[in-house]
């Protein structure tokens, strides 16, 4: 095993992100009270193209959220609240299917099992090294993004064309934005149509 062939893999991984997200990179949600390590995390994910929006509390995230709408990824230290973040997941959560990866430098193996089969779809421990970080977002973006195609739009008769990947329709001309259960649901019908 050589340093070089992981270094393929990353380029694999950025390649396979651009084609289920096409042009505009995932929006990504750090959500952590330590100024200090969310700088870190931030620019080493915005080195990696992706958009990342960093907010220091439960409710500075839920009223992010009220204004860029869900992203495609939360970074949540668990710490920063008394539930260790299970009120903000479950109200990210419902009704979308956001997914969570919790960093932290509590290393409680049963808070880390239970975060890991309730709410996160994976958990970094703190001081950790930014191509780990980098790997694991892509990793959980990858597995967790909706299966749409990079074209730009489907047509799916003379009135109506969709972009799956960058979640809006085209309406009699005029652009509509769709929120991710909408343009899920629209795919389905879309691959199912007939």
């Amino acid at each position: 095993y050589s340093f070089a062939k992981g270094e393929e893999t990353m380029n694999e991984l950025s390649e396979m992100l651009v084609t289920k997200f096409g042009a505009q990179m995932p929006q990504i949600l750090v959500v952590d009270v330590d100024q200090e390590s969310s700088a870190r995390i931030r620019l080493c994910l915005q080195d990696e193209g992706f958009e990342v929006i960093t907010v220091s509390s439960d409710a500075e995230a839920r009223q992010m959220v009220k204004k860029i709408g869900i992203p495609n990824l939360v970074i949540l230290d668990p710490v920063l609240s008394n539930d260790g973040g299970a009120a903000l997941v479950t109200k990210l959560k419902r009704g979308e299917d956001v997914p969570f990866i919790f960093i932290s430098s509590f290393i409680d193996s049963e808070a880390v099992v239970t975060a890991l089969n309730r709410y996160a779809e994976d958990y970094v421990i703190k001081p950790f090294h930014p191509d780990e970080l980098v790997a694991r977002v892509k990793r959980v973006l990858l597995r967790t993004a909706p299966a749409f195609p990079s074209d730009p739009e489907q047509a799916v008769d003379d009135y109506l064309r969709v972009n799956f990947a960058q979640q809006y329709a085209v309406v009699d001309g005029q652009s509509v934005p769709l929120t991710p259960t909408e343009n899920r649901i629209i795919h389905a019908l879309y691959t199912h149509r007939g």
